[in-house]
């Protein structure tokens, strides 16, 4: 039997709340109380405005925002299938402690962390278009740093009878990788250049550097270290280069 006010049904047949126009205090606490009790399974949720979700587990279908930004935060450990981000995301901040990984028929095949991007041992890794930072020195004198961890090639202008040590800038480098490095030295004037990578701990071909240019040429050097700087091999890519 159907329950009505003043002529307006409120409980139909089928025992539904109907035309139900506001709450009191006590029966919207007791509503929140039984939908904050477990379990919560719920076939469509609409939320508006600006919400905060606090631990929210998602065992199906798609989340998906048809206009504004969806933020997640967490480890986002079952956020799985994203087969490409789109509508103008061109940025994804990875922090030092965190970690992407592509996987390929349940294979991994690299992971992007907030330190870089590592190929799985094993796996080839195709590049169709490359190119290398390059940190313009300036005209440089006494001790100058080279950030090995953000650039590999380095240009420096040395100038008459000048000076120069260069040295790895501190924790630039991380275990377990190999970092290398051009070395381009433009020579203006002429002079006596000392210039020293003792700090590098360099090994040369045949234990002697090079002797460098003294006149306005450039000469040009690479090296790599398998160990954070312990041991930097170094080779004479050329000299006199005018």
């Amino acid at each position: 039997m159907a329950i009505q006010i003043s002529g307006t049904t409120v409980i139909d047949n089928s025992r539904e709340l109907q035309n139900i126009v506001s709450l009191d205090a006590t029966t919207t606490s007791t509503i929140e109380a039984a939908i904050a009790d477990s379990p919560n399974t719920f076939t469509d949720l609409t939320v508006t405005g600006i919400s905060t979700l606090g631990i929210t587990q998602i065992s199906g279908g798609i989340v998906t925002s048809t206009s504004g930004v969806t933020t997640y935060y967490g480890d986002g450990q079952y956020l799985t299938g994203i087969s490409s981000i789109s509508n103008g995301t061109s940025n994804i901040n990875i922090v030092q402690d965190s970690t992407i990984s592509a996987t390929v028929g349940g294979v991994n095949v690299f992971n992007v962390t907030g330190a870089g991007v590592s190929m799985v041992s094993g796996e080839r890794f195709d590049v169709s278009s490359y190119s290398e930072n390059v940190a313009q020195l300036g005209s440089v004198s006494g001790t100058v740093n080279l950030g090995i961890g953000t650039h590999s090639v380095f240009i420096a202008d040395i100038s008459g009878t000048t000076s120069v040590s260069f040295q790895y800038e501190p924790n630039a480098m991380i275990n377990g990788r190999l970092f290398s490095a051009t070395l381009i030295l433009r020579f203006s004037g002429t002079g006596s250049r000392n210039v020293s990578l003792t700090s590098l701990n360099p090994k040369y071909i045949a234990g002697s550097g090079p002797i460098y240019s003294t006149t306005a040429v450039t000469d040009i050097i690479s090296f790599f270290t398998p160990d954070n700087g312990a041991t930097t091999y170094v080779n004479v890519v050329g000299q006199g280069f005018a």
